[in-house]
């Protein structure tokens, strides 16, 4: 019964959340159409960027859809390697301990790798190559 409950109370959120949105489009679209840069202030500059931002929001480019992929294929390698390190190393075994190291490797192995990078470009920063 839980269950049922928990999923009405998802459905009723959702279509409150877009019947939000549509109610926050219908106001920028009111709003853009009557805004004009002549007597704003900084307020209604940050009303109308966040306007259009709202309603044209920013398309992802090809080197982010590329660095997905990129985190992606490293999670799945490290999801592998964790489950490889299960079955040499003989102390695990059964699909859940199995589960959840490949779980662990495909959380940590893009993690700690993109701190790694984030510390090579940081260092590169601040030595000036960046």
């Amino acid at each position: 019964m839980s269950t049922a409950m928990s999923a009405s109370s998802m459905a009723m959120s959702a279509a409150a959340q877009a019947q939000a949105d549509e109610a926050k489009k219908t106001a920028c679209v009111n709003f853009m159409g009557d805004y004009t840069n002549d007597f704003s202030n900084v307020d209604l500059m940050r009303v109308y960027a966040d306007c259009v931002g709202f309603l044209y929001p920013a398309e992802l480019t090809g080197s982010s859809i590329i660095m997905l992929k990129v985190v992606l294929c490293i999670a799945f390698i490290g999801g592998a390697l964790g489950v490889q390190y299960a079955r040499k190393s003989g102390m695990w075994s059964g699909a859940v301990d199995y589960g959840m190291l490949f779980l662990m490797g495909f959380i940590f192995t893009p993690l700690i790798t993109l701190i790694l990078v984030a510390l090579v470009y940081g260092l590169g920063w601040i030595v000036g190559v960046v």
